[in-house]
């Protein structure tokens, strides 16, 4: 050719090479700072593992590619719910995704563009636990110099399984979730992997660093019917200075990977196209049904309350996110104490504290924010012809249906199932938070009028922080009043305990429900 020079990257080369540039370029401060951070925590989990296998090495030798079986598997199952979540962003909500599709590019490239971002994302984690979980056993065992050159292909290849994976179940979620919940939908799945990685690491204190894993290497994590099983055997012959059957398990478990990844990218495009089209028209199908509430104006905004809290993944995901919490604490706590010392820990008013708490929990979110969860729409229900005390009043049922009868089934399990209470005593504590329930919603609900914040998109800051801290305050009477006036009721006869509850929930309804209206007369 005259007059021309021959590119010298591919067109996906090219993109991948500028957004590499764009990432590091001006930040060398903030590199310096988290490569410092991910080097320590590195060098954290190294020492642990190391003293972990070392001491099965003496105890139960059998369990040793069992253990790294199972710590490889976790480690792929929490990549690929935090790939899954990335897909969904990169995949449909990228701000260059429009600009990459108006360039000459066919798409498949702009999507090998984008899982390489998937797989980038996701690769910190790898290198600071999967590297040194995998170190740290060869060390343990005395592995050959090249055990540790040969984790660098280890890593390229793990990589695999966990995008594959995610793509494939982006590819179910998106026929059941429209295109434009994409971004939410990765928020939401990143919450609860951190809640996911908080149970974790609260079991494995609670019980014993030793036996947490030893009983994982004991379960399904560790069957070898798994493909990071196929690798922990590989890794396990490279650390016994055999070449040839480790190079056996990483082909196996990159077989499964490449096949993963390439049915991923296969579907992914297609899919992308489907999604945005087929989303409208299941919502005018879906629109010609009629709703329930359609004929009064108050049921009406409590059905539409309830239905934008079910259709918004990071509304439901900080529930689930507090819900864990809340069980996590409680579970640990039994566990390092070795259960309950006394009758009051296993009680029914003890029960129902945790059941009323629970309800706290789910409207720190749901009816705090109630108020402020309007936004810029706020002004449309409100030139409604929908008196003021009806509009607060929806508001509270609204979050009360989708509250209420899940915490009172998780108290009446918590009671019956896990802390032994007589079935009779169980349903008595599940009753008495259903009927509590509606007076610590409709105070949250109160105290979010006060000063709502319409213009976050983050549940969590929908009120002004001066509020959440009132707000702290009067559920903490709340449930102090409850608990007491249920303790009285139980020590007269045992149905008189949700009787009573009944009549302080009402009073705290109420009160608050005038609260809320006065306030709300006050945007106006």
């Amino acid at each position: 050719m005259t007059g021309t020079t021959a590119p010298r990257w591919s067109p996906v080369g090219a993109i991948l090479r500028s957004k590499w540039h764009m990432l590091f370029s001006g930040r060398t401060d903030q590199t310096v700072l988290l490569s410092l951070l991910g080097l320590g925590l590195a060098g954290v989990v190294f020492a642990l593992g190391r003293g972990f296998f070392r001491l099965l090495a003496e105890v139960r030798p059998d369990l040793l590619v069992p253990a790294l079986s199972s710590l490889l598997t976790l480690l792929a199952l929490f990549v690929t719910v935090l790939a899954l979540g990335t897909a969904f962003i990169r995949l449909y909500a990228s701000s260059d995704l429009p600009l990459l599709l108006s360039w000459p590019l066919s798409t498949r490239q702009v999507f090998t563009v984008k899982t390489v971002e998937v797989a980038a994302a996701e690769a910190p984690l790898i290198v600071i636990f999967g590297l040194s979980c995998m170190a740290a056993y060869g060390h343990a065992l005395g592995a050959p110099g090249w055990f540790y050159l040969a984790l660098a292909p280890v890593a390229a290849v793990f990589h695999l399984l966990p995008t594959g994976a995610a793509l494939l179940l982006n590819v179910a979620a998106m026929r059941l979730v429209p295109a434009h919940r994409a971004r939410e939908v990765g928020v939401a799945l990143g919450i609860l992997a951190g809640a996911l990685a908080y149970a974790a690491g609260h079991l494995v204190s609670a019980y014993g660093g030793t036996a947490v894993f030893t009983r994982l290497a004991e379960s399904w994590l560790g069957t070898g019917y798994l493909p990071t099983a196929w690798l922990a055997a590989g890794l396990h012959a490279a650390a016994a200075d055999s070449p040839g059957r480790f190079a056996l398990g990483l082909a196996a478990y990159g077989t499964v990977g490449v096949f993963a990844l390439a049915a991923g990218l296969a579907v992914v495009p297609r899919l992308f196209t489907t999604g945005w089209g087929g989303a409208p028209r299941r919502r005018r199908a879906v629109a010609q049904v009629r709703r329930f509430g359609s004929a009064s104006p108050a049921l009406a905004m409590a059905r539409k309350e309830a239905l934008v809290v079910l259709r918004d993944p990071t509304e439901w995901a900080q529930v689930a996110y507090g819900l864990v919490v809340i069980f996590v604490v409680f579970i640990s706590g039994r566990l390092g104490n070795g259960g309950p010392a006394d009758t009051f820990a296993v009680s029914p008013v003890f029960v129902f504290f945790i059941g009323l708490t629970l309800v706290v929990t789910m409207g720190l979110t749901l009816a705090l924010g109630a108020m402020g969860r309007e936004g810029a729409a706020r002004w449309f229900p409100l030139s409604a012809p929908l008196a003021a005390e009806d509009w607060v009043q929806a508001k509270i049922w609204g979050v009360t249906v989708m509250v209420a009868p899940v915490c009172s089934l998780l108290t009446g399990l918590l009671g019956g199932v896990g802390l032994g209470l007589p079935p009779g005593r169980a349903v008595l504590v599940g009753v008495a938070v259903l009927v509590a329930a509606p007076g610590s919603l409709a105070i949250s609900v109160a105290v979010g009028a006060g000063a709502p914040v319409f213009d976050s998109p983050d549940p969590r800051r929908r009120v002004a922080p001066s509020e959440t801290v009132a707000h702290f305050f009067l559920q903490a009477f709340y449930i102090g009043v409850a608990t007491a006036v249920f303790a009285l009721g139980l020590e007269a006869a045992p149905p008189a305990g949700p009787a009573l509850v009944a009549a302080a929930a009402y009073l705290a309804y109420r009160t608050s429900l005038r609260s809320a209206v006065s306030a709300r007369d006050r945007w106006e």
